[in-house]
């Protein structure tokens, strides 16, 4: 190995210096950039040289690649980048734009930017680590995962497809398939798992490890793997840069005919709902039947959906009494997330019931899946002894809805119509987080009755049957 001191500016214009195929990407979390930032301006405050760490290298065909320090190097970066009024593009995942929205209103709190920027360029440095043969590379990854836990299976495993092919295509297939799930539906791991099953190559996958499942495979299994890989990716949902969700149009050469954009927003909808609502096992086993279903059979449009929507179905136990739905705080989370979808997904049936300047068909068009923690009691429980309610009949499912905790404790334990209030501001901002609740809330004016409730918590259970009925 060789070892040399480098200024944080010189690292940044070495020519042909690059991430390695080992590197997961950008993957701080915000506490630990503020973390990193706040050292920085400490030792700004007393104008002292700082050491950033080590940054681990080793040459390939003329080019430095990072094994390690790869995230301390993308914060610096942006930071300068930040100070210089650069517009790179940082948007590779969710993390990197949280880090640069950080930077961005550190950096805006900075009384005296030039000093700050001096000190930056000159007084940061790195050390340098090269090695200085390949030979020693894997041995050497062990160490720092060891060490540190920089790396995962995932990253092992591409390092050794990318060195085996030494082909800029299937890197180009991982790295579009590893965005995909980055702002998608499914983890990379779950999707290389079922890709890798879908291949047939005669061996059970599942229960395996990455590094396992792959062990021993040749050269022509692996490039039928990608090319499975590319296939199926094809189907999934994905966000793009600017948080909207979209679908690979490529599908529509696959589908063979043009994909409207009501089927486009329903399809999508559906699987952002399975997505959040399923635990990651039984997701990934629900998606990997669709995605066999699609690549065996090459269905219609038509059929994608209600296929999808049947292997849900094939995962539920079908209920003739409803009553545990009404356990308060202990109701299952997948009956709301179900709900809600097909409250969805039977929009055009509630254009007549209105909720502040919307309709709720316009509201649920509009409105997204995303992970909630809380169920809320709509007639509050400090008031359950108010009209014709009890402190039994609160926990009926007529009377509860799932949101976020932050929006749950800004409800507390305020009146139903002060609560009204808040959750027509919701609409307005396009903040929606349960369809069932704007449904609820759409029949109160002055109070919510328990006999309100009870005829709201009817139509919901309907809703939940009908759903299930050709299952």
């Amino acid at each position: 190995m060789s070892i040399q001191s480098v200024s944080l500016c010189a690292l940044r214009e070495i020519e042909g210096f690059a991430p390695s195929p080992f590197l997961r990407g950008f993957v701080w979390e915000s506490e630990r950039v503020e973390d990193f930032f706040l050292q920085i301006q400490n030792a700004f405050s007393k104008d002292r040289k700082m050491f950033l760490g080590n940054v681990l290298v080793y040459e390939e065909e003329g080019v430095y690649k990072i094994l390690d320090g790869w995230q301390r190097i993308v914060i610096c970066k942006m930071i300068l980048d930040l100070l210089e009024g650069s517009e790179r593009d940082w948007s590779e995942n969710e993390r990197s734009k949280q880090a640069l929205a950080i930077l961005k209103s550190k950096i805006a709190k900075i009384g005296n930017k030039s000093d700050f920027e001096r000190f930056f360029k000159e007084k940061l440095s790195f050390s340098l680590t090269q090695l200085k043969s390949q030979s020693n590379l894997y041995q050497t990854l062990l160490r720092v995962q060891n060490t540190k836990k920089a790396f995962e299976d995932i990253d092992i495993l591409k390092a050794r497809f990318l060195r085996k092919f030494n082909n800029s295509r299937q890197a180009k297939i991982w790295q579009k398939c590893k965005r995909v799930c980055d702002r998608g539906v499914v983890g990379f791991s779950w999707l290389l798992l079922i890709a890798l099953e879908l291949c047939n190559f005669g061996d059970k996958i599942e229960g395996k490890g990455l590094l396992e499942a792959f062990e021993g495979r040749s050269a022509e299994e692996i490039e039928a793997f990608f090319e499975r890989l590319e296939e199926v990716s094809l189907y999934l949902p994905r966000r793009d840069s600017e948080g909207v969700w979209g679908l690979e149009e490529k599908l529509e050469e696959r589908l063979g005919e043009e994909l409207e954009e009501k089927w486009r927003g329903e399809y999508i909808k559906l699987f952002s709902y399975l997505a959040i609502a399923r635990s990651k096992k039984s997701w990934g086993r629900i998606l990997k039947e669709f995605l066999a279903f699609v690549i065996e059979q090459s269905p219609p449009k038509e059929d994608l959906i209600p296929y999808l929507e049947r292997l849900d179905n094939l995962r539920c136990k079908k209920h003739k009494e409803w009553g545990f739905l009404n356990r308060g705080v202990e109701v299952l989370h997948y009956w709301f997330y179900r709900l809600d979808y097909y409250l969805y997904k039977n929009r055009e049936r509630y254009r007549d019931i209105r909720i502040g300047e919307k309709s709720f068909a316009e509201i649920a068009e509009s409105y997204e899946f995303r992970r909630l923690n809380s169920i809320e009691h709509i007639q509050p429980q400090s008031r359950a002894s108010e009209g014709d309610w009890s402190k039994k009949s609160k926990n009926i499912f007529g009377n509860l809805a799932l949101i976020s905790q932050n929006f749950n404790s800004s409800l507390n334990a305020k009146s139903v119509k002060e609560k009204k209030r808040q959750i027509i501001k919701q609409i307005k901002e396009g903040k929606v987080e349960s369809l069932k609740m704007v449904l609820a809330y759409a029949e109160i004016e002055e109070v919510w009755s328990l006999q309100m409730a009870e005829e709201h918590q009817n139509k919901m259970i309907k809703i939940l049957e009908d759903s299930l009925l050709y299952f």
